[in-house]
C-alpha cells in the first residue's frame, strides 16, 4: 500500500539510505522490477472490462446543510472531469508543479488537484494537512506553478510575511470549495501587482456530486462582480424557480440546476435522496438540483448567492447572506464575518452578522453602530443588519467551509429548533456532523459540542427519551476525545462522567437493547486512572 511521507519521516529515510551501499542485496533496482512486473500482470491478473458507467468512487459529501452522503462518481465522470480541466486551466507545461493542500476525500481536492494534474503530466506537491510555516517554506522552495486551494487558505498566504519578501508567486491561484469574496480577489490582485503581473486568478464553483468544477473563470479575463465563471465544456446550467419548476431569465435569482457528463450516478445506498436531487426531463437529460442559489447575467456568466436551505427569508422576502457580507468586510476594523438570520417578532426573521475584528480591537456600542449605519446605508430595507456579534473565529467544516448550522444555532437555539418539523431534525443534523469529525480543529469540534449541548438544554425535551440520552452521551464522548487531544486531564474527565451518566439512563429505559456508546461508555470506570495519568501533560 502506497504510504504518503511526511518530511521528517523523508528526512529520516534519507538519512538511513545514505548509509545504504547501491548494491545493497535487500533492495532491488528500478530496471529489476519492470519486466518482472510487466509479466507478472500479463500472466497473473484477470483481463477487467472497462465500463464508463461503473461506480469507481465513492465521495463523501460536505454537509454544510444536513447529514453527509455519499456521491457515486463513475470512470467516465472522473475522466470527463479531468478532460474539462485541461481545456480550461492557463497554459501549463509538462513537468510544471501543482501545489495541493485540500483533501483528497473532497472532489476538488482528489480530482482537480490530484488526479487532473497527474493526467495533464504535472507533479504534485501534496500537503496532507495544513502546517503553515512547511506550506509556505514549499511554496518559496519548490515554486509551484499552481495553487488550487480554498478561499482561506489564500487569505492565510497573501498575509505571511515571508512569503511577501520573496520573489515568488504562482502562475496561477485557483480558488475552490467556497465563494470568493470580492475582498479577498481584491487582495490577491494586490498581492499579484506587487510580485507578478502575468500570474493570473481563476475561481470557480462545483460540488461533490458534480466531481467538482462545473464553472471556471476564463484565463486571464475578468469576471463580473459575484462571477464564478463560465459553465466547463459539455456542461449545461439553468437557474429555476425551486417552488414551480420554470427556467428563470437574465439575472433572476433562483435555484441552479446543472447537467453535464460529470454528475453523479446517484447517493450510495440512498435511493430516495438520489430520486429527490437528479431530475430527468422529457429530453432525458438528467439534471442535478443543486439546492444552491444564483443567477447567470447577460455575459452568460454564474453568480453564486449562497446556500437555499440557508436562507433569510424577512416579511417573505428571500435574502441571502452571501449579499451582505462583502458590504460588511468593506469596514477597514474587520477581518472576517458571515450573515445568517436571527428570529423577529413580526418579520420572522432579520440578517445579523457575526464579525471577527482585526487584532487589538473591540465590539462596543459605538463601533457596532457604525457597522450597522455603514451596511444599511448600501443595501435595500430587507438586507439590513439588525444586530453584530464579535467571534474569536468564523467556524468552518472539515472543507474550510463555513458552518452556518452553528451560527445559526448560537442565535436562537430554542427558536431554530422550534421552527423543523420533527424537533430532532435540525439538532440530529449538526450532531452527525459532530460525530462524523467533520470540522477542521480541535477548538471547532469542541465549539460545536458545547453549541450542540447547549440546543438540547434549552428545549424542553418531550419525544424520544432513549434517544436523548443517546446523543448526549455521543457528544460528550466526541467532547472528551478532542480534550484527550489538546491534553486537558480536567476536561476530559468531566465529559466523560457526564457520558458516563447519559449511558446509564439509557440503559435504564433501553428494555435490554444495547447501545455501543453506553457499551463504551460504561468500561470508562477503569480507565479514568489512565485518563488522568496519559493527558495531564
Amino acid at each position: 500500500m502506497a504510504k504518503i511521507l511526511l518530511d521528517d519521516e523523508i528526512n529520516k529515510l534519507n538519512d538511513s539510505l545514505a548509509k545504504v551501499s547501491y548494491n545493497d542485496k535487500r533492495f532491488t533496482k528500478w530496471k529489476e522490477i519492470i519486466p518482472y512486473t510487466e509479466s507478472y500482470i500479463a500472466e497473473t491478473l484477470p483481463k477487467v472490462t472497462y465500463e464508463p458507467y461503473k461506480t469507481s468512487i465513492l465521495l463523501r459529501t460536505g454537509g454544510t446543510t444536513g447529514r453527509a452522503k455519499l456521491a457515486e462518481l463513475s470512470n467516465e465522470s472522473v475522466i470527463a472531469n479531468i478532460s474539462q480541466v485541461r481545456d480550461s486551466i492557463p497554459p501549463y507545461s509538462v513537468g510544471d508543479e501543482v501545489l495541493a493542500i485540500s483533501p483528497i476525500f473532497h472532489g476538488f481536492g482528489l480530482i482537480e488537484s490530484v488526479l487532473a494534474a497527474l493526467g495533464l503530466n504535472m507533479s504534485v506537491d501534496l500537503h496532507p494537512r495544513y502546517d503553515k510555516t512547511i506550506f509556505v517554506k514549499s511554496l518559496i522552495k519548490n515554486k509551484p506553478a499552481l495553487i488550487l486551494g480554498v478561499p482561506t487558505l489564500f487569505k492565510n498566504l497573501i498575509k505571511d510575511k515571508k512569503l511577501n519578501n520573496s520573489d515568488y508567486t504562482p502562475r496561477a491561484w485557483i480558488s475552490g470549495g467556497d465563494t470568493l469574496p470580492e475582498t479577498l480577489k481584491h487582495d490577491i490582485n494586490v498581492f499579484r501587482e506587487t510580485h507578478n503581473e502575468s500570474s493570473s486568478l481563476g475561481t470557480g464553483y462545483g460540488f461533490t456530486e458534480g466531481g467538482a468544477a462545473v464553472t471556471i473563470s476564463k484565463y486571464n479575463s475578468e469576471l463580473s462582480e459575484g462571477s464564478v465563471g463560465y459553465p466547463l465544456p459539455y456542461n449545461n446550467i439553468k437557474i429555476v424557480d425551486p417552488k414551480t419548476g420554470e427556467e428563470l431569465g437574465f439575472n433572476e435569482v433562483g435555484e441552479i440546476w446543472v447537467s453535464g457528463p460529470t454528475i453523479m450516478n446517484g447517493y450510495y445506498d440512498r435511493p430516495e435522496s438520489t430520486e429527490k436531487a437528479i431530475k430527468i426531463d422529457a429530453n432525458g437529460t438528467r439534471w442535478y438540483h443543486t439546492g444552491d442559489l444564483g443567477k447567470i447575467n447577460e455575459n452568460g456568466e454564474l453568480c453564486f448567492g449562497g446556500r437555499d436551505k440557508n436562507l433569510i427569508i424577512v416579511s417573505g422576502v428571500n435574502v441571502f447572506g452571501s449579499e451582505i457580507e462583502p458590504v460588511v468586510l468593506q469596514i477597514p476594523e474587520i477581518l472576517d464575518c458571515a450573515v445568517v438570520g436571527m428570529p423577529h417578532e413580526y418579520k420572522m426573521n432579520v440578517p445579523m452578522a457575526y464579525v471577527v475584528l482585526k487584532e487589538g480591537i473591540t465590539l462596543d456600542e459605538q463601533l457596532k453602530n457604525k457597522i450597522k449605519e455603514t451596511c444599511n446605508s448600501q443595501v435595500d430595507t430587507y438586507h439590513k443588519i439588525y444586530d453584530v456579534v464579535q467571534i474569536d473565529r468564523i467556524p468552518l467544516t472539515a472543507l474550510s467551509k463555513v458552518d452556518y448550522k452553528v451560527l445559526e444555532a448560537m442565535n436562537n437555539e430554542k427558536y431554530y429548533v422550534h421552527q423543523h418539523r420533527n424537533s430532532l431534525t435540525f439538532i440530529d443534523c449538526l450532531t452527525q456532523n459532530i460525530i462524523c469529525g467533520d470540522y477542521k480543529n480541535e477548538d471547532d469540534r469542541i465549539f460545536a459540542c458545547k453549541t450542540a449541548l447547549n440546543i438540547w438544554n434549552s428545549v424542553i425535551y418531550d419525544g424520544n427519551f432513549l434517544f436523548y440520552h443517546c446523543r448526549m452521551s455521543h457528544i460528550y464522548l466526541c467532547l472528551a476525545t478532542s480534550y484527550a487531544r489538546k491534553k486537558e486531564s480536567e476536561a476530559v474527565m468531566e465529559s466523560l462522567r457526564k457520558a458516563k451518566f447519559h449511558a446509564e439512563e439509557v440503559e435504564k429505559t433501553s428494555d435490554g437493547e444495547i447501545f455501543y456508546t453506553s457499551i463504551f461508555v460504561n468500561k470508562t470506570s477503569h480507565i479514568n486512572e489512565k485518563c488522568s495519568k496519559n493527558y495531564t501533560g
